[in-house]
């Protein structure tokens, strides 16, 4: 995977948090679920310095878009 620059203002801008819906079973019980991002770990580089850290894939995405 190749290296990418980011800042930390462009990463929080760029997070997502869990968001909450509904599992609704064959006889239309609601019952609450979260639907969690999906986190990957990635090689970045910051100030210079390749770290690794987990971003989600829609952060991976962005990135690879600005480059």
């Amino acid at each position: 995977m190749p290296k990418r620059k980011i800042n930390h203002q462009t990463r929080r801008q760029l997070a997502r948090r869990a968001r909450v819906g509904n599992n609704v079973s064959f006889s239309q019980i609601k019952t609450k679920r979260l639907f969690r991002t999906n986190l990957q770990w990635a090689t970045i580089e910051i100030d210079g310095k390749p770290v690794r850290v987990r971003l989600s894939a829609r952060q991976i995405k962005a990135l690879c878009k600005t480059k």
